[in-house]
């Protein structure tokens, strides 16, 4: 509120000592110079406050150890979150599958990680079904011989 009080009254000071001038310039003479230099006086007056805000922002205003934590921390919760997510539809759209082979789960569980490199990783698939074999091979097809698959039969 203060600066808006100095810039208003700066302008203000300004206007006054511009209009003294032009009051007592002879006339005719040196119009167009005196109005040139009047207005970059004025505009000057009316951008200085701006500048000194400026000046005075602090360069290091978003960058604080607190604000870097709470980023990784918010980064990690995100990362975890997608894991989540990932494996939650990775076991909807196995079941579907599954179904459509006429293979019935009770639980399908996936478990993925995160690599170096920021990419998913399906570490292990487990399956409890009644007929287990036949789940493990339909899920050896589908995902590869890199995932671990764990199929329990289910009485």
């Amino acid at each position: 509120m203060n600066s808006v009080k100095d810039m208003v009254l700066q302008i203000s000071v300004l206007s006054i000592i511009i209009g003294i001038v032009m009051a007592i310039k002879p006339y005719g003479k040196y119009d167009s110079q005196l109005k040139l230099f009047t207005s970059c006086i004025m505009f000057i007056g009316i951008l200085s406050p701006f500048f000194d805000s400026i000046k005075n922002i602090d360069p290091n205003f978003m960058i604080s150890t607190s604000s870097l934590e709470t980023a990784e921390e918010l980064e990690y919760a995100a990362d975890e979150e997608v894991l989540r997510l990932a494996e939650a539809e990775l076991e909807d759209a196995l079941k579907l599958k599954l179904a459509e082979e006429s293979v019935p789960c009770s639980r399908i569980t996936v478990c993925m990680n995160t690599n170096e490199d920021q990419s998913i990783n399906i570490s292990s698939v487990t399956i409890v079904s009644t007929k287990a074999e036949d789940a493990e091979r339909i899920l050896r097809n589908i995902l590869g011989k890199d995932v671990e698959i764990n199929a329990e039969e289910n009485f």
